[in-house]
């Protein structure tokens, strides 16, 4: 028998469900991946009548009305204030860097391959793992990171 604690317990219409962590995991997972595909088509759809810096600051306020909403429902701040405003600065300069720049390519390319283009986000994280962190990446991950380069450089075909 498990402990209670191995499960995470979810409200939906006043019924209690109990999911196991990694059920949990991937429901989330598949919550913000339907999340992420929301957010890049309703971008697209302003791109093409909005400037780049309006983009960024509604995704600004619609952050901000998210923290406070979780703020409200944790009952506090505690969650969401970090112990050291170091990393989460820089991880928030780089995080603006990125969709900045994602959200200024929306206008020259489809939806569908400028998505795509995150798929080579393994190849980084691989990287500087083994760059910055001095992690060790197994000839297995090697592989499956070059297989999914291959697949995005079939989606995106360059030079096609």
């Amino acid at each position: 028998m498990r402990d209670i604690s191995y499960f995470l317990k979810f409200k939906l219409n006043g019924v209690f469900i109990l999911m196991n962590k990694k059920s949990s995991a991937i429901v989330l997972i598949l919550l913000s991946a339907f999340g992420f595909s929301i957010q890049d088509t309703v971008v697209k759809l302003l791109s093409m009548s909005g400037s780049l810096w309006q983009l960024m600051l509604l995704r600004a306020f619609l952050v901000i009305i998210i923290l406070f909403l979780w703020s409200k429902r944790k009952k506090g701040t505690s969650d969401i204030i970090p112990n050291g405003w170091f990393w989460p600065l820089v991880r928030g300069f780089f995080m603006s860097c990125a969709y900045t720049l994602f959200y200024a390519s929306l206008p020259f390319v489809s939806l569908s391959e400028a998505a795509t283009c995150f798929f080579t986000a393994p190849i980084f994280v691989c990287l500087f793992a083994t760059v910055i962190l001095k992690e060790t990446i197994g000839w297995r991950r090697v592989i499956a990171v070059c297989i999914g380069f291959l697949g995005v450089l079939f989606i995106i075909q360059p030079g096609a």
